[in-house]
């Protein structure tokens, strides 16, 4: 009987540290195109219109995570993607950002803290997201981004998060 296997091991030995440290968002009306390459999106293979500008969140150690869910449904497989973060304090700026794109839906380019980019959306489907604030024992704004795809998130070329321009919060 001939047979194979593949196989899987743990491939770095150090801990993997699960934290984004970058989140960047562009309206899906800035992007003209994505084009992956398996399950791989390099920066030429991104389109934006001339003059795109996105957003940047720059995060400090464990107050940012992605989780990403494969679900069946009824029109079959989904990919539920989800991004968590906290803002500690009531920053204005911020506030006023997502009072003003609270209709709009954006495609998503993130790092960790490993350095391992990743995107999610497409042209015709975007990350939308809600917040909530608070004041308890923390002051702080905590917004979650989500969405649903028929395909999962893709790995991404990191150059292409350190070569667009932001506005940054």
């Amino acid at each position: 009987m001939n047979t194979s296997l593949q196989r899987f091991r743990q491939w770095n030995d150090k801990p993997s540290v699960g934290y984004l440290t970058r989140l960047v968002l562009f309206e899906l009306e800035q992007v003209i195109s994505i084009e992956p390459v398996g399950m791989e999106v390099t920066s030429s293979g991104i389109m934006l219109v001339a003059g795109a500008k996105g957003v940047l969140f720059e995060f400090s150690q464990k107050v940012c995570t992605w989780q990403e869910t494969k679900v069946d449904d009824e029109v079959g497989e989904l990919y539920t993607e989800n991004i968590e973060m906290q803002v500690y304090g009531q920053n204005k700026a911020l506030l006023s950002w997502l009072y003003a794109n609270q209709a709009r839906r954006f495609i998503g380019f993130w790092r960790d803290t490993n350095g391992e980019c990743f995107m999610a959306g497409n042209k015709d489907n975007g990350l939308r997201y809600q917040y909530r604030r608070a004041i308890t024992d923390r002051s702080m704004i905590q917004v979650s981004i989500a969405g649903k795809f028929t395909q999962p998130s893709y790995f991404l070329d990191s150059s292409f998060i350190n070569t667009v321009q932001f506005q940054q919060f």
